[in-house]
């Protein structure tokens, strides 16, 4: 299937979900028990005009799996053939195997979770790096193919040809969000264990961001245990938070985390049937005090669709919640024997570092903004991670995202 961007402005109002799964409204007809049907959905369409790798951009897509049985020993196939190699150049991903300009990896190779394998109704996301090395213009498309071991019924969704514009240099936030493995206690009646969410926001754009605006919102089933102070619960029967961060400033290759740990009801024990989001844009570059903080220089006329994201299309993340059965540990029998306790006080035992948190790019990673609490450790270089897309959240304001298409002023 090929897919085409949309020149119409996108619109989010005020509402709950559009889509539970945060997917493309994929329907799927009855399969049998063994049967998996793979998806592959692209989010990502448009590159700012850049001219230097450093300003590469992953281009984010989905992996589905609407069938009744998991897809095991899946695996990606990207062509890059079709792409204009005098407007953009691109990174290959390795360790996989390629003839000329196909590459075929396995899928653990590109998701940050490293599996193989896809469970029937859940998605893996990954991103492929490319970069601006010439004029704006269509720079031809991206053509990925999906397979597994398990039997697909349906051919017709396994593939994926993806156009890709270079537009006019601009910021270009993208999303991205892993699944969350909460552990439940088996029969104490208690929720999930507390467990961290690893979500980042990266500024895959030529230009700075100004302002961040973010909303966290959780299926139910699922609650936040801890959010951060920017963040706002919204009234709705779901956990949502809308969270600012007004003075931010994103330059190009920058990314944002803050700390977010999500539990489960109790009695949980499997996947919930519809993921979580996490969805961001810049709030301030369209206010003079933000032009100024961000340092870049724009008419007095400049208008919000000339300092539109240049792709917002993959400013949401989806991520999937497990609640994995854990055994408690039984405490030890009484003995019935006294022992002494030490008057002096224990020395505090700090807990193993885990790990400065990693940013896409090379080099030793990016700047990072915000908490530095190893919410993006193991992210590697080219921004691979897992995330979603197509949803509608509530919002305090309504607020109109242009294409590159609706603004045809340029640099």
């Amino acid at each position: 299937m090929t897919f085409r961007s949309l020149s119409r402005p996108v619109r989010l109002g005020a509402a709950a979900l559009l889509a539970a799964g945060g997917l493309l409204a994929l329907g799927a007809p009855a399969y049998a028990a063994d049967k998996a049907d793979l998806a592959i959905v692209p989010s990502s369409f448009q590159l700012a005009r850049s001219g230097t790798e450093a300003a590469r951009k992953p281009f984010k897509f989905t992996v589905v799996n609407q069938g009744p049985a998991a897809a095991t020993e899946v695996t990606v196939a990207i062509d890059y053939a079709g792409l204009d190699d005098a407007l953009v150049a691109w990174s290959p991903p390795t360790g996989c195997a390629h003839s000329g300009a196909v590459y075929t990896c396995r899928l653990g190779l590109l998701s940050t979770d490293g599996a193989d394998d896809v469970p029937a109704g859940a998605r893996a996301e990954f991103g492929l790096p490319i970069w601006s090395i010439g004029k704006k213009g269509d720079a031809g498309s991206l053509t990925v193919t999906v397979a597994s071991a398990t039997p697909d019924p349906v051919k017709r969704n396994n593939e994926a040809e993806v156009p890709v514009t270079v537009v006019k240099a601009g910021y270009d936030l993208t999303t991205w969000a892993s699944d969350v493995h909460v552990p439940v206690t088996a029969g104490a009646g208690t929720p999930g264990a507390a467990t961290p969410l690893d979500w980042f926001v990266h500024n895959a754009g030529s230009k700075q961001a100004v302002g961040l605006t973010y909303i966290l919102n959780l299926p139910a089933g699922a609650h936040f245990a801890s959010v951060p102070p920017e963040c706002v619960q919204q009234a709705t029967t779901l956990d949502v938070y809308y969270c600012t961060v007004p003075d931010l400033v994103l330059r190009p290759q920058d990314v944002y985390t803050a700390p977010v740990t999500v539990t489960v009801d109790p009695g949980s024990t499997a996947r919930l049937p519809d993921p979580g989001q996490v969805a961001a844009e810049a709030s301030g570059t369209d206010a003079p005090d933000a032009r100024r903080l961000s340092g870049q220089r724009y008419g007095k006329q400049a208008t919000a669709a000339q300092l539109a994201d240049v792709d917002d299309g993959d400013n949401i993340a989806n991520f999937d919640i497990f609640a994995e059965l854990v055994t408690a540990t039984p405490s030890p029998e009484p003995s019935g024997e006294v022992t002494p306790t030490p008057s002096g006080s224990a020395a505090p035992v700090s807990p193993a570092p885990s790990g400065a948190p990693e940013a896409p790019g090379t080099g030793g990673g990016l700047p990072v903004t915000g908490a530095q609490v190893g919410l993006i450790g193991g992210v590697g270089a080219a921004v691979l991670a897992l995330g979603g897309l197509l949803f509608v959240l509530s919002r305090r304001r309504k607020v109109v995202l242009v294409t590159p298409e609706d603004e045809r002023s340029g640099e």
